[in-house]
């Protein structure tokens, strides 16, 4: 089935593969791609709405590939109301990260991925990935 609903890139674009904030469409599969430079105010990986007439389960890669020791913050937002939120593991939190965090994203929903380095005002550049299957 194909989705034609929604955000992101459900039918063409200007780039549909490229890195973007939006989530495209591709068959009965979804995926998003951003690279941003992380700041000490919290900064947008992704913000869009899922399609109206589906939902996504999906996975949520963030990857830090600065050399740096700050301190990192994640947030997910589904309906601006914050459903899950992070720290990478450092020398004194050894807690793993979720990678992929597992996201069932429901239809008609605003999605908000965020990032915040609160050890520095310094732009830390980071890659994310959303990739998921669409069910009706």
């Amino acid at each position: 089935m194909a989705l034609v609903s929604g955000a992101g890139n459900p039918v063409g674009g200007s780039n549909p593969s490229g890195t973007s904030q939006g989530l495209n469409y591709l068959g009965d599969h979804a995926y998003a791609f951003n690279q941003v430079a992380v700041t000490d105010s919290e900064t947008t990986f992704f913000e869009f709405t899922s399609g109206f007439d589906s939902y996504v389960v999906s996975g949520l890669q963030i990857i830090n590939y600065s050399n740096s020791a700050d301190d990192m913050q994640y947030k997910v937002y589904l309906n601006e109301e914050l459903i899950a939120s992070w720290l990478p593991p450092t020398s004194t939190n050894l807690q793993e990260p979720p990678q992929p965090l597992q996201l069932l994203i429901p239809p008609s929903t605003k999605v908000k991925i965020t990032g915040t380095n609160t050890g520095s005002s310094a732009g830390r550049n980071h890659t994310a990935n959303i990739v998921g299957r669409v069910y009706a």
